[in-house]
């Protein structure tokens, strides 16, 4: 049971993340899913950077968007920094974005994530 939630939960985010036209482009068979070891990338970032765990650690911890958000902001990491986080937590975030803008994200995809693992959570299966 409790490995059906996580794979709905692991599934939710995919299809959550993605853009519209690269589901069609799966669907339509011009696209194919492929398994990837994520841990390889996640160790590369960590190795030089122990202080983005911590700071994800921190913010995952929030039960507010603007406890998350000042939790980001008082870190004062750089651009750079918050792109790896970004990175981290697998998260496409143009290099365009402002710092500002680049937060915001950070924090509705932590936030956001937590208040849907609650709510599968909640989700009884049969």
């Amino acid at each position: 049971m409790e490995d059906s939630k996580r794979l709905i939960e692991i599934i939710y985010k995919f299809i959550s993340k993605a853009k519209n036209d690269d589901l069609n482009k799966l669907i339509s068979g011009e696209y194919k899913l492929a398994f990837t070891n994520v841990e390889v990338k996640k160790k590369e970032i960590l190795k030089d950077n122990g202080e983005i765990e911590t700071l994800y650690k921190e913010i995952k911890k929030s039960n507010s968007r603007e406890e998350a958000k000042d939790i980001l902001v008082k870190s004062k990491f750089t651009k750079a920094k918050l792109l790896q986080l970004s990175e981290f937590l697998e998260v496409k975030i143009p290099k365009s974005y402002t710092k500002d803008k680049i937060i915001e994200r950070i924090v509705d995809i932590v936030i956001g994530w937590n208040l849907e693992r609650e709510s599968i959570g909640k989700v009884k299966l049969k």
